[in-house]
């Protein structure tokens, strides 16, 4: 049976961070502003709860209230996707029932959160496949990947790992840009290869600093340019998250008006650590 919902429509799709009470350590109301600011940056699309290594600290609760706050506050037109992963196959199908009563369209499933086709069978709402790289041992080649995406038309894409560009060149021949998204890692994002227009791009780093101006970059001009965008922001958010949320605390956050002690409500919540003062130091009003 054919899917009644189409992949969402190709281009950048970002995580977005999450902000927290310095004192309280609960959700403030700057993460609406957020919000709403990248949605009319210029991205394609949003991810909601899309960085594990933040969603895994949540309440379901806050889960929902995170999900609920991006629907109220980005324009409908604007397409995004609620992170559902979790640490047990019931977590993430709990997750997933959340994110359709809270009418989102897309799920995605990263990791090894839930197995296979597994939450197919319960008839909720479009769920994109397990990571595709390799993942605690495991590794879904595009086979695989096409086969299950053929086998259970509610899979409209996947997000791979870093890497995978010929991964995600044969899927992209392989479907209808509107039936099946192979989203590209970190590194599927450089100048040039820009020109690969196919390739659907999940851009983890630009949770710091949308540099949307990339992608208006003709594919044989301009590639100093390029180049010069890509190392200023890879160079702002080395560290895994709490490097990330430091470094939007610089940027991202003030370009979208918050105002405030910015590099507190964008503090890891633990047992996420800070930054360490010599990253600081060489990213702090850097440009």
């Amino acid at each position: 049976m054919a899917s009644t919902i189409s992949a969402p429509e190709p281009g950048a799709y970002v995580p977005a961070i999450i902000f927290f009470g310095p004192e309280t350590d609960t959700l403030p109301t700057e993460q609406a502003k957020y919000y709403a600011y990248l949605a009319n940056s210029g991205l394609n699309g949003l991810v909601i709860l899309g960085t594990n290594a933040e969603t895994f600290v949540l309440w379901r609760e806050e889960r929902a209230s995170l999900v609920k706050l991006a629907r109220d506050s980005v324009p409908k037109e604007c397409p995004a996707v609620a992170g559902s992963s979790g640490h047990s196959t019931s977590q993430a199908l709990k997750f997933v029932t959340d994110t359709l009563v809270l009418t989102m369209l897309w799920s995605c499933l990263l990791r090894i959160s839930a197995n296979r086709p597994r939450l197919l069978w319960h008839g909720l709402c479009q769920p994109f496949c397990t990571t595709s790289g390799v993942t605690d041992g495991l590794d879904l080649d595009v086979d695989t990947v096409s086969e299950l995406a053929k086998a259970y038309p509610d899979i409209v894409g996947t997000k791979l790992t870093c890497g995978s560009i010929a991964k995600a060149t044969c899927l992209a021949a392989s479907f209808p840009l509107e039936r099946f998204a192979a989203f590209g890692g970190q590194s599927e994002l450089s100048p040039w290869r820009v020109s690969f227009w196919h390739c659907w791009v999940y851009r983890h780093l630009w949770k710091c600093i949308p540099q949307i101006r990339r992608y208006g970059l003709p594919a044989l001009e301009g590639k100093e340019d390029g180049k010069r965008l890509s190392s200023s922001n890879e160079n702002a958010a080395k560290g895994g998250i709490a490097a990330a949320k430091y470094a939007a605390s610089q940027y991202i956050a003030k370009a979208a008006g918050i105002e405030g002690d910015l590099e507190a409500l964008l503090r890891p919540r633990h047992p996420h650590e800070e930054p360490d003062p010599a990253y600081k130091s060489r990213n702090k009003n850097s440009e």
